[in-house]
């Protein structure tokens, strides 16, 4: 017995090459422009995750605008090879790269999971991309636990303060990148 799977195709399957081109690059032009805005960006405040706040906006942006099914992964890639290309940003950390490229992708498995009606509410769209921001912290965590290696924020001000922080953080910056696109829509 086979089974035949209807496959409807995807709207960047329709789109010409130079435009699929394109769209690639302004994401992870995007990504690059992240890391850019954390170096830049480096307040004293103390807050475990608050870079969570721009990061998280402009990849729930690239999701919306975007019509590739891994927009997030895609930016989050540029931001990535940015990070681990550019250390004169003062990213000396070895695993930079990873705590850009983790929220990126739960960011997209969590869309993909989520039926398409999510996407039109603000704080839930925030709740996913809180969830995947803090996915950052459980990695640093298993990290600490296994290898007992202390990481900055976990060792200095525990695992719930840290966790709850890069949540509310991610969570602020999906809603406002949720709600940025739909400021531009007329409203009828």
């Amino acid at each position: 017995m086979t089974f035949e799977f209807q496959h409807a195709p995807h709207p960047v399957d329709t789109l010409p090459a130079h435009l699929r081109q394109r769209s690639t690059l302004i994401l992870l032009a995007l990504g690059l422009l992240a890391v850019f805005l954390h170096a830049i960006f480096r307040f004293p405040l103390q807050l475990p995750g608050h870079h969570g706040l721009e990061w998280m906006a402009l990849l729930v942006m690239a999701r919306h605008v975007s019509t590739y099914r891994w927009a997030a992964t895609i930016a989050a890639c540029g931001a990535a090879v940015t990070a681990a290309s550019l250390p004169v940003l003062g990213f000396h950390s070895p695993l930079a790269p990873l705590f850009y490229l983790l929220p990126g992708v739960c960011l997209d498995l969590l869309f993909l999971a989520r039926p398409t009606t999510w996407r039109a509410s603000t704080w839930l769209v925030g709740t996913l991309a809180g969830l995947a921001f803090a996915s950052k912290v459980l990695v640093q965590w298993i990290g600490f636990a296994v290898f007992d290696f202390p990481f900055g924020a976990i060792a200095r001000h525990g695992l719930f303060h840290v966790l709850a922080l890069h949540f509310a953080f991610g969570f602020a910056g999906g809603a406002i990148g949720s709600a940025l696109p739909l400021l531009k829509k007329p409203h009828s």
